[in-house]
């Protein structure tokens, strides 16, 4: 049958992760960018298309960044700056593509870190050494369940209540993302961890421990600077240019409703405002692989949004990659690690590269689908899929064959 989406990532970039206070955030965009372009064999004047999730508190609006960057769009999209996003904003540009509305779609930007917002939005973070926005020892700004991290820590709790796991199984999570960045030469985090170290970090939000979540400051804002590129293109022009394409076989967005409102956690988990307590992968939830014809033993890579580390857990249940409540015990470090049979987030993610709203792991992605991920790449890989805990997904392959399907 004919694919649904007529689209592939053609070239992808990022930039090194890290605290660049000479950089701007213009400035960071312009290098993924011009690296991005020399991956795929295009230049500036080819773009006509532009997709954005990470304009103001986080980075510049695209209009700004359009001009600054000296292009052009005739198809241009923004959504609200947060990572549940990405997917969606990687399939936007698929479907402009596919449509006809732009030939060559960019997603490209550079973000660089914000100043404290006030107290009230702060929670509890150890001081990262050098950050000088940072609490002093007793401040009660250090403490309580005031932003997005409550979400993940009460999800987190409910599901160790409701499956009986030992929660310290998820510092497998966090020492494969560290083991993934010690390979990733634009990783922020990449000096070895271990599980002595690991079981010694304190805990923000219990059960919820520093090395569970990005790295962030004081204020729980992300502390970490970079530049990332995607460019996508029709699949007939990606066949014209060098390099393997890495074709969008199907995707799905971000889900929402009553069992969706846990934020950083997935359905099933009784809280806010869900109703139920059990959790089977339903027919949403499979769309995706219908989309893009292949099954969840078909894939070879897994990337996820893990600001914290218990929703790596909660995103393969959901996905049918492990049965609901085994996810401690199927994840472990030799599984998802490098070299692993079912490698997660081989960038190091947000725990270990830092946090680049999921726009490193679709750089990532596509790089090991383009065999050009270096000392990570992962032998044989044909299919990758981004899913997240928040419901979107996207599936890749670098087989046309299964394109064509």
């Amino acid at each position: 049958m004919t694919p649904p989406l007529n689209a592939a990532v053609v070239g992808a970039a990022i930039t090194p992760v890290g605290v660049w206070p000479e950089e701007t955030s213009f400035g960071l965009a312009a290098r993924a960018l011009t690296a991005a372009l020399e991956d795929a064999g295009l230049d500036r004047s080819d773009l006509d298309g532009f997709v954005w999730n990470l304009g103001r508190p986080s980075g510049e609006d695209y209009e700004a960044m359009l001009i600054a960057l000296g292009l052009r769009a005739r198809f241009v999209n923004q959504f609200w700056t947060h990572g549940r996003f990405t997917g969606s904003s990687l399939l936007v540009a698929a479907m402009a593509v596919t449509a006809g509305l732009a030939d060559y779609v960019v997603c490209v930007g550079g973000t660089k870190r914000q100043p404290a917002p006030p107290p009230v939005a702060s929670f509890a973070a150890p001081a990262l050494p050098g950050d000088p926005q940072a609490y002093g020892p007793g401040d009660p700004r250090r403490h309580g369940l005031t932003t997005f991290v409550h979400h993940a820590a009460m999800s987190f709790q409910a599901y160790l209540a409701l499956y009986g796991v030992d929660r310290d199984r998820l510092a497998d999570v966090a020492l494969a993302a560290r083991e993934h960045a010690m390979r990733n030469e634009t990783a922020w985090r990449r000096e070895p961890l271990t599980l002595e170290e690991y079981l010694a970090s304190p805990e923000i939000v219990s059960p919820l421990r520093a090395l569970d979540c990005f790295p962030f400051g004081a204020s729980g804002s992300p502390m970490n600077d970079y530049g990332a590129c995607v460019i996508v293109t029709r699949a007939d022009l990606a066949k014209s240019l060098p390099g393997t394409p890495a074709y969008i076989l199907g995707g799905q967005g971000v889900q929402g409703g009553r069992e969706e409102s846990a934020y950083f956690g997935r359905p099933g988990l009784g809280l806010f405002d869900q109703t139920t307590s059990t959790f089977e992968p339903g027919e949403w939830d499979r769309k995706v692989y219908e989309h893009a014809g292949v099954e969840p033993s078909d894939v070879d890579a897994f990337y996820t949004y893990d600001a914290f580390a218990p929703v790596v857990w909660m995103a393969l249940e959901r996905f049918g990659h492990c049965a609901p409540g085994d996810a401690a015990s199927w994840v472990t470090k030799e599984r998802i690690g490098p070299g692993g049979s079912f490698q997660v987030n081989t960038n190091g993610g947000m725990l270990s590269q830092g946090h680049t709203g999921g726009w490193g792991h679709i750089v990532e992605l596509t790089q090991q689908l383009r065999g050009n991920a270096g000392p990570r790449q992962i032998e044989n890989v044909g299919v990758a899929q981004w899913g997240t805990v928040f419901g979107d997904s996207v599936i890749l392959s670098n087989d046309e064959r299964r394109w064509q399907r």
